[in-house]
């Protein structure tokens, strides 16, 4: 084994997450800080770690002093010590993706307990009586399989009883009126078609370009925030958090989006209604649009994992929906072809929706083919890239619009009903609504001018 090699990836690793320091979240289960033998790449790996679970919700930024300065809390080495230590790690690991280098450190560190292991059974059999080697050198063995296993155990079954016991559960908390097993959309006729989406699962939302798939996904994102205790991470890798404020704004305040985004003038009334709605905004939950450049799987299950663990010490709220808008943009193993890129990333969505009891909806484009059909209705081929995305969803959602309105088809539901929705796309205002009416709330029964609130600098 090489002290020099794994010091340098432990200096790369280091580097990097000084770097940038939300990369993190992509090593959370590849490799822990216990890991790091380097006394320098320990102390700044172990910064990030503890600034990164500090953190409330996903922010604000960490920068390179906040490493710096919980470095010389935590060692109590002087300022000029841990100045030299953090340019020794940049040296090497600025720019860098750390992940492959993580993986490299736990493997060294796995080697090193193989390694105390067996000197440790050296020391013992030289003490140990003739009858007694046997049973060092096996204990020994198992000790050296875990290490290099890291941990792993074999995977646990439930009984069937357990299975009822589980589901009795969820039906004793549905009576009492929690939301279990579905998250509502808030549009009636698709959740009584659907009963809203399936947590434990992946629900695929698909539609030609402009057809409103963002629209509903922000939709949908926005009614579990208020009515949910839970997060909702939104995964945008088609627009900026201040487009989807934009466009907050003009669907629950009924106002038009181009006044909005500034392309046409607010009047004193529309001021009115965005002041007041936001000053009585209460959701019950969390709605996040984390940073998605490279975005990753490894990437968002590490974010997920993370707040599951913080939910489960009693910390913070669980994950509750996971949205990615839209799947074809996530990357994957650059060396494969597109189609099993995009399979692999859907399987691995699904998977995550299983394994954390979340909802995951992946937003996803429909093929040109639906646009040279006599039939405008989509069918469950038109689904873009690959029949894994098929395979995987739970439930498959398609939104296109018609001559007169827009309509929401079923395609696939695994635990339900199939059918059509009629919904209304008020394009002005950018939603969609399942009444052809749709008027301000109740506390805009009296409007009230924006000169009330000469505060307001719009």
């Amino acid at each position: 084994m090489s002290d020099e090699r794994s010091e340098r990836d432990e200096l790369i690793v280091a580097g990097a997450l000084l770097f940038d320091p939300q990369a993190w979240d992509e090593l959370v289960g590849v490799v822990h800080v216990e890991d790091f033998a380097s006394t320098c790449a320990a102390a700044i790996v172990g910064a990030v770690a503890e600034l990164v679970e500090a953190r409330t919700g996903l922010g604000p930024e960490i920068v390179i002093q906040d490493i710096g300065s919980c470095v010389m809390r935590n060692t109590g080495w002087a300022f000029d010590v841990v100045a030299d230590k953090l340019d020794e790690a940049l040296a090497v690991g600025a720019g860098t993706r750390p992940l492959q280098f993580a993986v490299a450190v736990a493997r060294w560190a796995r080697l090193r307990r193989v390694e105390l292991a067996f000197r440790a059974a050296a020391g013992r059999c030289a003490r140990a009586t003739d009858d007694e080697v046997d049973e060092v050198l096996a204990s020994t063995v198992a000790h050296c399989v875990r290490a290099v296993e890291d941990g792993t155990e074999e995977p646990t079954s439930v009984s069937w009883q357990g299975a009822l016991d589980a589901a009795q559960d969820v039906i004793r908390r549905r009576l009492a009126g929690e939301q279990t097993t579905c998250l509502p959309t808030g549009l009636d006729g698709l959740d009584a078609l659907t009963s809203g989406l399936p947590r434990g699962a992946m629900t695929v939302l698909a539609a030609r370009p402009g057809n409103g798939k963002s629209v509903l996904a922000q939709q949908w994102a926005e009614h579990t925030a208020m009515t949910t205790a839970g997060v909702v991470l939104y995964y945008s890798l088609e627009m900026p958090p201040l487009m989807h404020g934009f466009r907050s704004y003009a669907a629950n305040c009924s106002v038009g989006h181009s006044k909005v985004q500034g392309r046409a003038a607010l009047s004193d009334i529309d001021v009115g209604r965005l002041v007041r709605w936001r000053r009585g905004l209460a959701p019950v939950g969390e709605l996040y649009y984390p940073e998605t450049r490279a975005l990753t799987v490894e990437r968002i299950e590490a974010t997920v994992r993370r707040l599951d663990a913080r939910a489960r010490a009693g910390r913070g709220m669980p994950p509750v929906l996971l949205i990615v808008d839209y799947i074809q943009r996530v990357r994957g193993e650059r060396r494969v072809p597109r189609i099993e890129r995009v399979a692999n990333v859907s399987e691995a969505l699904a998977d995550l929706a299983k394994d954390y009891g979340v909802a995951v909806l992946a937003v996803s484009q429909l093929n040109r083919e639906v646009e040279k059909r006599d039939s405008p209705r989509p069918q469950l081929s038109d689904l873009r890239e690959s029949g894994q995305i098929e395979q995987d969803a739970s439930l498959v959602i398609a939104a296109h619009h018609t001559g007169d309105g827009a309509e929401l088809t079923v395609l696939k539901a695994r635990n339900g009903t199939t059918g059509r929705v009629r919904v209304e796309f008020e394009r002005d205002y950018q939603r969609f609504v399942t009444t052809s009416k749709h008027a301000p709330g109740p506390d805009y029964a009296s409007e009230t001018s924006g000169a009330e609130y000469p505060e307001l600098k719009w």
